[in-house]
């Protein structure tokens, strides 16, 4: 066990399994996690209420029962089979695509970019129910938009977790961050504002006793 800093941060290390297990066993009822003091600020700003990375003690326990009932246990979980494989099948075309342009035929430059722009199509098409283009050839711009956003968002967060306040309206690191954030909220809230007119229209047309839940935003609104 030794200690380190980070800035104005203290870290308390540990390197063995017997000491982490203690740690673990000491915890109460509820986690206790960083406490993301930055994306609450962020949040605060804006008026937004807190989510499940944000929040803790038993408003975090309620949030993950709600969260949990459509996501974590295998036999909800295996609802998604389709929609995963739909986003496989496509990942596979897009790397064949990429192959096939490069300069050698058969090799792909940036791999890792690639599983990024997978996994954020496969997390957005569970969540949001609807596919944002990242695994086409051209991708949409307000995709675009989103995905900047994100690396805008975690980029300046260095800079504003270890930069003093004070330099936060001389720098542009701080403004930088909350511009990140504020994109990806509304990206977030297009899709769901999306939803919530489909299932307007659901209503419309066959009334509450013909709608059936079609997947987890479907579920949470």
């Amino acid at each position: 066990m030794w200690m380190s800093y980070l800035g104005p941060q203290m870290h308390v290390n540990l390197a063995s399994a017997p000491l982490l297990e203690q740690v673990m066993r000491q915890e109460g009822k509820y986690p206790v996690r960083n406490d993301m003091e930055l994306w609450k600020e962020h949040r605060d700003q804006h008026d937004l209420t807190y989510g499940p990375f944000t929040t803790e003690g038993h408003h975090w326990y309620q949030l993950r029962q709600a969260l949990n009932q459509r996501l974590l246990k295998p036999a909800e979980a295996a609802l998604y089979t389709d929609a995963f494989n739909e986003v496989i099948d496509d990942f596979m075309t897009r790397l064949d695509q990429l192959r096939a342009e490069s300069a050698s035929g058969n090799q792909v430059s940036d791999m890792a970019q690639l599983f990024y722009y997978f996994a954020l199509e496969a997390i957005c098409y569970i969540l949001f129910e609807k596919r944002i283009g990242c695994l086409q050839r051209s991708i949409p711009e307000d995709t675009v938009t989103f995905v900047r956003s994100i690396g805008l968002m975690f980029q300046n967060s260095l800079y504003a977790t270890f930069l003093p306040k004070w330099t936060r309206p001389v720098l542009p690191f701080w403004k930088r961050y909350l511009d990140g954030w504020n994109a990806i909220f509304s990206f977030g809230k297009k899709l769901i504002d999306e939803k919530l007119e489909d299932m307007e229209a659901q209503l419309q047309a066959a009334g509450p006793d013909g709608i059936q839940v079609s997947g987890y935003l479907h579920f949470l609104l």
